[in-house]
């Protein structure tokens, strides 16, 4: 779907997969808050539906808490 986007120059928000809290932390540093994260599992095909998204997130420790309790 991204190449399809940026074949047409429709652009997409910046992204990326954090292993960690601190990861997710310095992602959010980088590109800016707030934030959303979501769960990524090939195990989980709603994340809606097991609390796997969490919007508006600024500030570290929000950050990090959205992405210990997901």
């Amino acid at each position: 779907m991204k190449d399809l986007f940026s074949h047409y120059s429709i652009p997409l928000p910046a992204s990326s997969l954090a292993k960690t809290a601190a990861e997710a932390v310095a992602f959010a540093a980088a590109i800016g808050t707030p934030v959303v994260l979501k769960v990524s599992s090939p195990d989980i095909l709603h994340k809606t539906d097991v609390g796997g998204i969490q919007v508006n997130l600024e500030g570290d420790e929000e950050i990090a808490q959205a992405f210990r309790e997901i």
